[in-house]
């Protein structure tokens, strides 16, 4: 519900939440082959433009279902 309302609340469809199903079986610590993590799957290159990523200090926001779903509509609006 809460990826429903981050959606909505910036103009898009809360349908498109249902992308990490596809994605990642809304597994918060999915990754893949290609370097891409989380439920919504970022790349490293789209997860610094809009998450803050900092593996020296073992900090990677694309593994935060909530802050990621904010990149993710804010990537997908773009």
């Amino acid at each position: 519900p809460k990826m429903e309302e981050i959606f909505i609340s910036l103009g898009l469809p809360k349908e498109l939440t249902r992308i990490p199903l596809v994605e990642s079986s809304f597994n918060l610590y999915a990754h893949s082959r290609a370097g891409a993590k989380g439920v919504w799957q970022f790349m490293p290159k789209s997860g610094h433009e809009y998450l803050f990523i900092d593996e020296k200090h073992g900090v990677d926001e694309r593994l935060s279902p909530l802050k990621a779903t904010i990149a993710a509509a804010k990537l997908l609006k773009r």
